[in-house]
């Protein structure tokens, strides 16, 4: 009986962990990524300065969303999201981005 006690109080206590760190404050995604970037890419690209949208990784290989910019500036910066739908976003300076044969 002691052990099952014993047992009993290690799987209690182990379930009652404290948040991994970063979980703090972080939704988790509940739609497919492709459908998020549907919903907002419009949007984004009524925004001046922005160039293009996209999905992306980010450097730890999680989903992201790609916010390319001609400039990041402060303005810009200030009007566009940290995260989505619990989806990070990360902005890239991209320049003009001209089509293919677009000659120049």
């Amino acid at each position: 009986m002691p052990v099952v006690c014993l047992l009993f109080l290690m799987v209690a206590v182990a379930g009652c962990r404290s948040p991994q760190q970063g979980d703090e404050g972080v939704a988790h995604p509940t739609r497919d990524i492709s459908a998020v970037l549907k919903d907002h890419a419009a949007g984004w690209m009524q925004i001046p300065g922005v160039t293009m949208v996209a999905e992306g990784q980010t450097e730890t290989g999680a989903p992201c969303l790609r916010i390319y910019v001609l400039e990041l500036t402060p303005q810009l910066r200030g009007r566009l999201p940290d995260a989505v739908e619990g989806y990070p976003v990360e902005i890239e300076e991209s320049g003009e981005i001209k089509p293919l044969g677009a000659g120049g």
